[in-house]
């Protein structure tokens, strides 16, 4: 008896089992995957669906956001049909859902600006992903021509199957079983088969590096789902589609858009970034014509990209290495990589979009090196030239450098005003043409539709008697290169000083290339060191505190940081900026060092000394960092000792050696002694008497690199915004996540131009604003206008009147991280409270104000608004 009564209990059990995990299991999925459903729809923008059939059903009802639209749908709760589509109405914030899609009978499809349609991608997709468990196509025919049964019926084939997604007589895999998609056939012989579905892996295919690929692919390699383009969690990203609208950033589909080896994506894993996706070559894999850059053999038509000659040596002679060795140096820009470049043999190429052809060089000490040497295909007519710094240039040139087109300006006007403080002058940026609207020293410049070079130079050369400003005569020293940090000088080789801004560069744990930390988050190497402007970072890392290359002995003190950014720098600049993923820790083992005063010379004769893990004389290097000790050479001679082979620019140095053992290469860096400041960069030529990149020549391209994007108490800002502002003044930084902000003020009043006699400022106005204190104390702020023209009456805004709002709006394509919005001047006075007033501020809303001193650092009393509507509308901040 015992076992009879066991047996209802154990089947019970059983029972209980079964009905709980399909709704255990789907539930910790639904958790997993509730803040993603919309990565499942394929999205046409600005489009809906108009039944025709009357009796097709549609289920309405006011949502707020598409992604809750998309959750209801997937989980069919509240529908009385199975969701297959739904429209988003974003003017009326209203969902729209249906029992069918734009591949549905008695459907078609409209456009309307307010709508969005949204589409399942398991009822369009004709191909499976693994077993093929979701899908829900409607072939019906099995692998051998037979029609399938309908899941309702029991003729000819009795059978237990039941569910929702079990319609007409579609292939399905109910049960997730080998083999993919099945049905029950119509003949009575054959109970049931498989059903010709092919793989997506197979279906789909790309030519080259899969640059041009457009397809449907949302998954990857390993099968994890693609995160979409168009959002920022879990990963947040740069390649936002609507300012790349050329590079097919559809919904969450692979694709390449920064020239790595093959298309990939984000993923919705938070531990794994991104990604390749497995796409084959197609059998006939031609280029499209857009991809084709002209084809030449003798001469270099734009950067070169299209050079397809069998020149193999280096401008100085030095013979390439092949393409498809690793010997002398590693890398990835590889025949296999980077197919349809022709990297034959170990010829000159310019597989990545670099200034010109180069190759990796045979000389172990010489990773890269240009081919100057071939001649250019075309020189630019004497029309297309700039004077000055091209601030006037009304050509009609719309190429970069690189051989990108130029993007449209109105397309990018929202980043430019992110970036200037003025009002730039429309009328001269016409459609996509090459421009200087904000003053650049290097001359004209534009966006670019590339994600990963999103702006660049112009290939536009100065007009004919436009010279270039030369060298200062070093004998004359006119501006300091020192700051406050004095650094003192090294004796010892090898060394063991203080140098804790050195950084060993490795590829692949190797080291490649010396750098020196300047920031936190920035590195400054040479270019030389990343030739391809399309390097996959994933391989490379920075190891700082280390005075032993491997890092032997310097565990406890070592940091190694990965490389996620490159910023190079404008044509004929020797130097190349690195973000890391992550600030470095600064303590006695790594520090940062301090780069030279703008426009600075050095006299000659100046004892300088140079670090680096380079090449020393030495026939088994040690590993060890090393110093050689080197004194300025002046211009005339450095010019006589090379031969006259060598002509300095106003961004060059050159330094000679009294021994030649100790010569520096590729990856040393100058420290000058005692009143001069660090980083010259080396460049090769001759050992004994090296010409170095004067980093102080070009400290306007460094400084712009730095934008807040953290803003924390400690945080440091650059100055490159407030350079106008007077000696004595602080400066306000106020940035803001929402769309604008307000600051209410007593009285604005207009000043005068300021510094219109220095020809270096620009042309900068201002307005006065007078706030009243609690103690009834009045402060006097300074809001910068700048304007094109100094003889133009300035023109404010109807808003800037006494006793009126200073309002500024946020651009709506602006990242979630904080970036400088408004700059406001002051006099300092330590206690003086600031009364602001937050209006028209979203929920929540996350207002930062930070003051930075004269060592630029942000006060510790600076402290963000969090919490809008919990929190008073009105807040003081005190000036410390």
């Amino acid at each position: 008896m015992w076992v009879i009564r066991l047996l209802p209990v154990l089947l019970l059990q059983h029972v209980l089992l079964h009905l709980l995990l399909p709704i255990a299991i789907p539930y910790a999925e639904g958790q997993k995957k509730r803040r993603n459903t919309l990565h499942e729809f394929k999205k046409s923008a600005k489009t809906t669906l108009i039944k025709e059939d009357p009796l097709l059903k549609i289920k309405t009802k006011k949502m707020n956001t598409a992604d809750q639209c998309a959750n209801r749908c997937i989980r069919n709760k509240g529908l009385p049909f199975t969701c297959k589509a739904f429209v988003f109405d974003k003017a009326r914030k209203r969902c729209l859902w249906f029992p069918f899609n734009s591949m549905s009978s008695g459907v078609k499809k409209e456009f309307g600006h307010e709508f969005d349609l949204y589409e399942n991608k398991d009822y369009i997709r004709n191909c499976i992903i693994g077993k093929g468990g979701s899908y829900k196509g409607t072939v019906s025919i099995t692998k051998s021509g037979i029609k399938c049964q309908p899941w309702n019926s029991m003729i000819p084939h009795e059978h237990s199957y039941r569910g929702k997604d079990l319609q007409e007589n579609y292939c399905r895999n109910p049960r997730g079983e080998e083999g993919g998609p099945w049905c029950f056939t119509s003949n009575p012989e054959v109970r049931y088969e498989v059903c010709d579905i092919p793989q997506c892996s197979e279906v789909e295919c790309m030519t080259c590096n899969g640059e041009s690929y457009r397809g449907p692919m949302d998954h990857t390699e390993t099968g994890k789902i693609c995160q979409r383009w168009d959002h920022q969690t879990p990963h947040r990203h740069k390649f936002l589609p609507e300012r790349y609208p050329d590079k097919g950033f559809d919904d969450n589909y692979c694709r390449n858009p920064d020239g790595k080896p093959r298309p990939w994506c984000y993923t919705l894993d938070p531990d794994t970034p991104w990604e390749y996706c497995a796409i084959k070559m197609c059998a006939h894999s031609t280029m499209n014509d857009t991809d084709v850059p002209m084809q030449t053999t003798e001469c270099i038509q734009g950067q070169g990209e299209g050079y397809r000659g069998t020149i193999n040596t280096i401008w100085n002679g030095i013979p390439c290495q092949h393409w498809d060795s690793q010997y002398p140096h590693q890398h990835d820009i590889t025949p296999e990589n980077f197919k349809c470049k022709d990297l034959r043999e170990n010829y000159c190429r310019n597989p990545d979009g670099a200034e010109s052809p180069w190759c990796f060089t045979t000389d172990p000490n010489i990773r890269v090196g240009y081919c100057s040497q071939i001649p250019k295909c075309d020189v630019s007519s004497g029309q297309d030239c700039y004077r000055g710094n091209g601030k006037n240039y009304m050509g009609s040139l719309s190429k970069t450098r690189s051989g990108l087109t130029c993007s449209m300006w109105d397309k990018n006007m929202e980043d430019l005003h992110r970036h200037i403080f003025w009002e730039p002058d429309a009328t001269k940026l016409n459609k996509n043409y090459c421009r200087n609207p904000d003053d650049d020293a290097h001359g004209p410049w534009c966006y670019t539709g590339n994600p990963l070079i999103p702006w660049d130079y112009c290939p536009i050369s100065r007009c004919e008697g436009d010279t270039t400003p030369t060298i200062v005569n070093l004998d004359h020293p006119v501006i300091s290169c020192a700051k406050t940090k004095q650094l003192r000088v090294v004796n010892g080789i090898p060394t063991r000083t203080n140098v804790g801004w050195m950084v060993s560069l490795k590829y692949r744990n190797k080291h490649i290339c010396g750098g020196s930390l300047i920031k936190e988050s920035w590195i400054l190497t040479a270019r030389q060191c990343f030739p391809s402007r399309n390097k996959d970072l994933k391989d490379y890392e920075a190891w700082l505190g280390i005075h032993d290359v491997h890092g032997r002995g310097d565990e406890k003190r070592k940091q190694v940081l990965n490389v996620t950014q490159l910023v190079y720098g404008p044509e004929g600049s020797d130097l190349v900026l690195l973000k890391l993923a992550r600030p470095a820790i600064l303590d006695d083992f790594v520090s940062t060092i301090d780069l030279p005063n703008y426009g600075c010379t050095i006299p000659e004769k100046t004892t300088c000394s140079v670090y680096g893990w380079g090449y020393t004389g030495l026939i088994n290097s040690d590993g060890l960092l090393r110093v050689a000790h080197l004194y300025i050479m002046g211009n005339e001679k450095c010019s006589q000792y090379h031969q006259g082979k060598v002509t300095l620019n106003e961004s060059e140095i050159c330094a000679g050696a009294e021994n030649i053992v100790s010569g520096p290469c590729e990856d040393f860096w100058l420290e000058l002694s005692p009143r001069y400041q660090n980083a010259f960069l080396s460049s090769c030529i001759r050992i004994s008497n090296p010409v170095f990149s004067h980093t102080a020549a070009e400290i306007q391209l460094i400084n712009p690199v730095y934008l807040p994007e953290n803003m924390l108490p400690g945080t440091q800002l650059s100055r490159a915004y407030d350079k106008d502002v007077a000696g004595n003044a602080d400066v306000y930084y106020f940035l803001s996540k929402t769309k604008d902000f307000t600051i209410n003020t007593s009285i604005i009043t207009l000043l005068q131009p300021l510094n219109l006699d220095n020809p270096d400022n620009p042309k900068t106005y201002s307005l006065e604003i007078e706030a009243i204190d609690n103690a009834n104390n009045t402060s006097t702020y300074l809001f910068s206008v700048f304007v094109e023209d100094i003889d133009d009456p300035i023109v404010c805004d109807p808003s800037f009147s006494t006793g009126a709002d200073v309002s500024m709006s946020v651009p709506e394509n602006v990242p979630a991280s904080a970036f400088i919005y408004m700059v406001l001047a002051r006099d300092p006075h330590p206690g003086q409270e600031v009364e602001i007033l937050i209006s028209n501020s979203s929920v929540n809303a996350t207002v930062y104000f930070a003051l930075e001193s004269h060592n630029g650092v942000i006060s510790n009393t600076m402290k963000p608004l969090l919490d809008y509507e919990a929190n008073p509308k009105e807040w003081t901040y005190i000036l410390m």
